[in-house]
């Protein structure tokens, strides 16, 4: 799995072993792990706030199942937070559980 973790300034310069507050971002459809880190400006606040971010892909890559590539809405790059009821799926689509 691809993610990106963003530590609050103060954590990594100061204050190591303190407790910070940790937000998981779920990105939409289509996004990555990096999406959101590079468009939110989200540091800022993050800092002031003293809280941890962590940025997971949602989406399945490289599934190498027949076709999936082809359709954006619900192949590949479709982070729906759902699992699969195909078997051919299964394995990678099971964002629920």
């Amino acid at each position: 799995m691809n993610f990106n973790i963003y530590l609050p300034e103060d954590e990594v310069n100061q204050q190591r072993g303190k407790p910070y507050s940790v937000i998981y971002f779920l990105s939409g459809l289509g996004c990555t792990h990096s999406n959101a880190p590079e468009k939110s400006g989200f540091g800022r606040l993050a800092n002031k706030h003293r809280v941890a971010f962590v940025f997971p892909d949602t989406s399945p890559r490289n599934t190498n199942i027949e076709n999936i590539a082809d359709d954006w809405e619900m192949g590949e790059s479709a982070g729906y937070y759902v699992n699969a009821t195909s078997d051919k799926c299964k394995k990678h689509f099971n964002m629920w559980s």
